[in-house]
């Protein structure tokens, strides 16, 4: 990965794409490299110019925003199209090497998660980006997918402190009732309902861990 100092003036749309592939890459396979990560994205914003290519204005906090979007939107479609295949029998896989890819698409979810919590708390994303992504992880089902709810709870255990301000309790309150509802349907596993409960337990507590979280 390329230093944030390194000679900024080469660094093209084309460039900074690619560094920030790097970057990202390393977040999702590696998690807990998320807030280091963040911390280097704050550094380039800060430091490379801003350029028109083809009439566009480049900055690097939208090439940013634009990445955190079309990962989001990927994992969502990974998820539904593996779900789909499952469902109607159209896998040829093993089952070792469904179980591999199932493992690898969360890990890479809920890095671009972590990585989008974390570049919130950097103020590299708006508040506005954030309720969004809550939005979309809830989803319009009764009975959302329970990857998306692993997903909520990370987000909100990496948010929660920062987004649960005064002017946002009414959304911050919805949301809590929804998750509450949620960790009493039967139709989701009970980890899944465990991390709801932990969410809901967390800002009980005022987005105070009770222990330090190992690993």
């Amino acid at each position: 990965m390329a230093s944030p100092h390194a000679p900024l003036q080469v660094m093209h749309k084309a460039d900074r794409k690619y560094e920030m592939g790097k970057m990202f890459d390393k977040a999702l396979m590696e998690p807990t490299f998320c807030e280091m990560i963040a911390n280097f994205c704050c550094s380039y914003a800060l430091v490379l110019p801003d350029f028109s290519e083809e009439n566009e204005k480049i900055t690097f906090k939208r090439l940013l925003l634009n990445k955190c979007q079309e990962e989001f939107e990927r994992g969502g479609r990974e998820q539904e199209e593996t779900n789909k295949a499952d469902e109607e029998g159209r896998v040829k896989q093993s089952e070792e090497e469904r179980e591999e890819k199932r493992i690898k698409a969360r890990r890479r979810r809920l890095g671009n998660i972590s990585l989008i919590g974390e570049l919130y708390k950097k103020r590299m994303l708006t508040e506005r980006v954030m309720h969004e992504c809550i939005k979309k992880l809830f989803g319009q089902q009764q009975t959302p997918v329970e990857q998306n709810i692993e997903a909520l709870c990370k987000l909100m255990s990496t948010i929660g402190e920062m987004i649960d301000h005064p002017n946002a309790k009414e959304y911050m309150d919805a949301y809590f009732e929804r998750m509450k509802s949620l960790s009493n349907n039967m139709k989701l596993s009970s980890s899944v309902r465990f991390m709801l409960n932990d969410a809901i337990d967390l800002r009980k507590n005022k987005w105070q861990q009770r222990r330090k979280v190992e690993g």
